[in-house]
This record gives structure tokens, sequence and C-alpha cells, in this order.
């Protein structure tokens, strides 16, 4: 609670991890790490699996699905095939996503319809 920026609020969303001295602070590190290193080509993800793809946009669409709902897809695409990305309620990434934009995308893989389509 002494340290330059932690008042009193911050101290005790500190103790709830029980962190309480500048000690337990320093000793304080995550539960796991994510390797976001092992990038997939898209035509080797597979369904149910936490995939992280690296392409570029070639189609991006804003819809409302419902009244409060809105949903953003685009199509990511590398070298090797395409994939489809949905967002949920983010109507702030229409300003930031163009086309021919390179991304990285990280998420869970699901089948889209019949077909051999991916979705993320």
């Amino acid at each position: 609670m002494y340290l330059k920026g932690v008042g009193p609020r911050k101290a005790a969303l500190l103790n709830k991890l029980n962190i309480f001295t500048f000690y337990d602070f320093l000793m304080h590190f995550p539960r796991n790490y994510e390797d976001e290193r092992e990038v997939t080509p898209i035509d080797e993800i597979e369904v149910d699996d936490i995939a992280i793809v690296v392409g570029y946009i070639s189609n991006i669409e804003s819809r409302r699905v419902r009244n409060n709902l809105s949903m953003i897809n685009a199509i990511i695409e590398d070298d090797t095939d395409y994939v489809r990305v949905t967002w949920f309620n983010q109507d702030y990434l229409l300003k930031k996503l163009e086309t021919g934009m390179k991304l990285m995308i990280k998420g869970k893989v699901s089948a889209y319809g019949y077909s051999n389509i991916y979705s993320i």
C-alpha cells in the first residue's frame, strides 16, 4: 500500500492474490505461459484446437445479429488456405481493420457450416 501508485483500493485487490509485501509482488508469477511463436498454417488447423494463424485480411463485413449484438467477420488468408474470423460486440475494430492488413490471430477453431471451412 505504500508503493507509489498503490493505494488502499489497489492494495485490497493485491491482497486477494496473496500479495502483501513487495517481495510477494516480485515472486508472483503467472500460472501459465503461452508460447505464441508456434504459428500454424491455415491448412493444418484442426477443429477444437487453439491455433495461432498469421495471414492477410481479404474481406471484412459487419452486421447486427440482434438489437444489442454486433458481429464482425473477416477472411484471413495465408499461402495455404483461408479461415473466417469472428468478433462479437467489438465495433471499434471496424476502424482499425483494413483489407490487406497482416494479422496474427489466436483462438479456438470451430467448423463452420457443413464444408471444410473453419472459423476462429
